[in-house]
């Protein structure tokens, strides 16, 4: 089976950002400073020099990590990934494209303010399509709803976004992330907003209710920080270490991080459901249907 011209366009693409050089980041160097105790520059990209070798005997999680396609590269190949549409069945013949038997693709590698070159072969390869996951198919209704509402650097970042999940939407989710797309495009963050929305529907997809997915999430983020403030409480009167041996569960939680989380579930569920709840200290729950009652419950 030969390649489409607008397959054999992306492979192309694929090799130039390959050869212009990836950006290695903190996750490599955390890897090879803990799994190899090398914490140069230098000696890190002689390790992965090594690592690509083709007689190599390990490596491989290594390599996995430097060719991994970050945002910026997705986002620079999303527009020829969904002209070319690939499936399933074309990776193969798409990766020995990119990296032809025997030769491999040369690719920059960019680590602090030290480069060096490697090759990558056609298994290589392979795990790079694997991870850029350019099969993954957007749902219409999703893709609708980003093309008319957004700009197209937006709606890109949001394509993006859902091919990096790496999961399929049934008809709920797609319409629920178009629906947040609908009602919240005007909204500068509305990339963060998107994210966190994607990874609450794995939670939704457990209680088969996206609404509920979001207050169960809320509910356990009040709860979290009831005890935060608890403990802050007690250790005005004693230290850590009396609390400790009194048996007290000291728990850490990132308590502006928490109420951060909580400001993103009442804005999606306001703006895709109408109504939200609020979880007060004795716990009970109030139902809130509109903007100016969240906001005077958020001013209590």
């Amino acid at each position: 089976m030969s390649l489409s011209p607008a397959l054999v366009r992306l492979a192309d693409d694929i090799i130039a950002r390959l050869r212009d050089g990836v950006v290695l980041d903190n996750d490599v160097r955390h890897f090879i400073e803990s799994a190899c105790g090398v914490h140069e520059a230098e000696d890190q990209l002689n390790l992965i020099r090594q690592a690509a070798e083709p007689d190599a005997a390990e490596g491989e999680e290594l390599l996995e990590l430097t060719f991994f396609p970050d945002h910026r590269m997705r986002l620079a190949l999303e527009s020829a990934i969904q002209e070319a549409a690939p499936g399933d069945d074309d990776l193969p013949e798409l990766a020995q494209r990119i990296a032809p038997e025997g030769e491999g693709v040369a690719v920059r590698l960019f680590l602090g303010d030290r480069e060096t070159t490697v090759r990558m072969d056609e298994d290589a390869a392979g795990g790079f399509l694997s991870r850029l996951n350019p099969d993954f198919e957007i749902p219409e209704r999703t893709r609708e709803a980003a093309t008319d509402r957004l700009s197209e650097d937006v709606a890109t970042d949001l394509f993006v976004r859902m091919r990096t999940a790496r999961r399929p939407w049934n008809a709920g989710g797609a319409s629920f992330l178009a629906r947040l797309i609908e009602e919240l495009g005007a909204e500068t963050d509305l990339p963060e907003l998107f994210s966190f929305a994607l990874g609450l529907l794995d939670e939704a997809e457990k209680s088969g209710n996206i609404y509920s997915a979001l207050m169960t999430r809320k509910r356990r983020l009040s709860e979290a920080l009831r005890q935060a403030r608890r403990l802050d409480r007690q250790l005005q009167k004693s230290t850590m270490e009396t609390l400790m041996m009194q048996g007290v569960r000291v728990l850490y939680i990132d308590q502006e991080d928490a109420r951060r989380q909580m400001d993103l579930i009442d804005r999606i569920a306001m703006a895709v459901f109408h109504r939200t709840e609020s979880f007060d200290i004795i716990e009970q729950n109030m139902e809130i249907r509109s903007k100016d009652e969240l906001m005077d419950r958020m001013a209590e």
